[in-house]
């Protein structure tokens, strides 16, 4: 991978640039997966075990992605997909399956 310098030049990238370009990737490809997953929760015509699976799903690419940031998943992302588990198919039908933090806040 080349930069291109304002003057026209290019040179390579420092091992910096290119670890913060790779995490930048990976960050567009988890926030693609879990918009997806939302999409598909919100509109997609599933029962709530589908739904739960494309929850689990995502959780599973999240980790591929970031192996060590499961915690940082819990807390950003998972409650955005129970929010939308609720919102389609109720909160009596999604309860206990809501995030572990999230729970003690509702009550």
């Amino acid at each position: 991978m080349w930069m291109k310098l304002a003057d026209g030049k290019r040179k390579h990238p420092s091992k910096e640039q290119e670890d913060l370009a790779t995490e930048n990737r990976k960050l567009r490809m988890l926030k693609g997966a879990v918009d997806t997953a939302r999409a598909l929760i919100l509109q997609a015509d599933l029962t709530i075990d589908e739904a739960l699976d494309i929850v689990n799903a995502t959780k599973r690419r999240a980790l591929t992605l970031f192996p060590d940031k499961g915690e940082t998943y819990d807390l950003i992302y998972a409650p955005r997909l129970f929010r939308a588990l609720e919102e389609r198919f109720g909160r009596d039908k999604t309860r206990g399956f809501g995030e572990p933090s999230g729970d003690r806040h509702r009550e």
